[in-house]
């Protein structure tokens, strides 16, 4: 478990290197791809480019799920020894995960998926819908951030408002958001930090800002943004964010976040004595203390029946053990703490300093491939880039979709790929609002290339080569 007090000298928390420091130091990707036993597996690696689907797991996730499975599969919260392991190791890594986006440990949920902790947050909120209220969608979603809303807004009069896109670029508008959007009624805003087909960063900060000066909610879904950048969700100003840690090198989890001071609104959605059992129901418009030591909170147990699966949860050690292994490598002159010792803000400075770096690498990657892309054969055939051609990953995530030229057959394609041990995705990745405002067939219309840290510039390389060759039989036969 996490130290409480400040064990931790100031200096070995921000360490003693200077901003310069930081600049100076590059990510040491063959160091990266050593963890992952992916990329020793087979004699010609994989060049993996599906990475906005789900991420490979380093050697840590794979050791942690084990000993877990291997030592402490019973229930937790209980007194055996065993028992008191498993507890330790789940509540460990759900403060850690708090710890990750910068949140209370009682304002977090590890469900068995975004999509299920979606469902599960907004019948619990149900309650406090009405007809009148307004919810805003936006068209870069994700479906999972869709569905459940419509389905509350039909069962209770609310009316939902879309928030469109441009049918070129795909971008949200803030002027567009402010002037036909938002207004009094609003009671929830749901949008995502950066979309899964278009890739765009947007203005969550100001976004909230602008919903919260109205009285409503924002809720963000954070699956295609967490990967590659630091989540922070007190300097977003958010009510509520998901994210998927599938996605993020570990097991498949959702985490939902919550803000503390809305958790008495949530109605119950697991078995109806099971709060009150852990003695943490709500009474009075106030939360009461647990009566087991560590025990769940109201939160937890309200939005996730069946509780957490304990061996996949216990992974997120593991995920954790990995950052702060980059860390250690990439900032020698730090001495090395473990996890189990470093006090959250500890923790969270060097989960900070390795996607400075995972950031920075990737928007080499990201560079490369489209400079390739803008003068190649492909861009003069028609391949199309859907969203803005930019690198800064302030503005962009690294993932990038191609309308496809007429007479190319997507799922070939990919196949071809395959072939040749490359991994990219073809389809509408459940963003069929997105697709259908761009003006795209929603079952299916995308070439998806997207990248992790792990990737490595001759895996762009590769790419590109059998793109080439596609492109010209393509070429050769039309």
């Amino acid at each position: 478990m996490r130290v409480s007090g400040p064990s931790i000298s100031e200096s070995s928390v921000r360490g003693h290197h200077t901003r310069s420091d930081q600049e100076q130091t590059e990510l040491n990707v063959d160091f990266v791809r050593q963890q992952f036993p992916i990329f020793s597996h087979q004699d010609t690696p994989l060049a993996f480019f599906d990475n906005a689907g789900g991420t490979f797991v380093p050697q840590q996730v794979i050791e942690a799920t084990s000993e877990f499975l291997s030592l402490y599969k019973v229930q937790p919260y209980s007194s055996n020894d065993a028992s008191q392991g498993a507890t330790t190791r789940l509540e460990g890594a759900i403060g850690r995960m708090a710890d990750f986006i910068n949140a209370k440990h009682s304002e977090v949920v590890l469900g068995n998926s975004t999509t299920m902790n979606l469902s599960m947050l907004a019948q619990s909120l149900r309650p406090h819908f009405h007809e009148g209220d307004e919810i805003i969608l936006t068209e870069q979603e994700h479906q999972s951030n869709v569905t459940f809303w419509q389905r509350l807004a039909e069962e209770t009069g609310a009316k939902v408002v879309t928030w469109p896109i441009d049918g070129e670029s795909g971008q949200l508008s803030l002027e567009v958001f402010s002037e036909q959007c938002l207004s009094e009624k609003t009671k929830l805003c749901c949008v995502t930090h950066s979309s899964n087909i278009v890739g765009t960063v947007n203005p969550i900060k100001t976004i909230a800002e602008k919903v919260h000066a109205v009285g409503g909610w924002i809720l963000v879904d954070g699956v295609s943004y967490a990967p590659h950048h630091c989540v922070d969700v007190q300097a977003l100003g958010v009510d509520f964010y998901v994210l998927s840690l599938y996605k993020i090198f570990s097991t498949h989890l959702g985490l939902l976040y919550v803000k503390e001071s809305l958790h008495n609104l949530l109605e119950n959605q697991n078995l109806t004595p099971l709060p009150s059992a852990y003695g943490c129901a709500p009474q009075g418009g106030q939360q009461q203390n647990n009566a087991m030591t560590c025990a769940p909170n109201y939160l937890r147990i309200a939005l996730n029946p069946g509780m957490t699966n304990p061996e996949l949860a216990a992974s997120m050690l593991g995920m954790c053990e990995y950052f702060l292994l980059l860390y250690q490598h990439h900032f020698p002159q730090e001495v090395a703490i473990p996890l189990s010792e470093l006090s959250s803000e500890a923790f969270r400075h060097r989960v900070e300093r390795v996607f400075t770096l995972i950031e920075r690498y990737e928007t080499e990657l990201s560079k490369k491939f489209l400079a390739y892309i803008k003068d190649s054969t492909l861009n003069s055939m028609g391949l199309r880039l859907i969203g803005l051609s930019i690198t800064d990953s302030s503005r962009r995530s690294p993932t990038f979709s191609f309308r496809l030229p007429e007479r190319w057959n997507g799922k070939v394609l990919v196949a071809q790929l395959a072939e040749h041990n490359i991994g990219v995705s073809f389809g509408s990745f459940y963003a069929w609002d997105c697709l259908q405002a761009l003006g795209l067939p929603s079952e299916g219309a995308v070439l998806r290339v997207s990248f992790s840290h792990y990737n490595h510039m001759s895996d762009i390389e590769r790419l590109i080569e059998a793109l080439e060759v596609y492109a010209s039989e393509q070429l050769e036969t039309a």
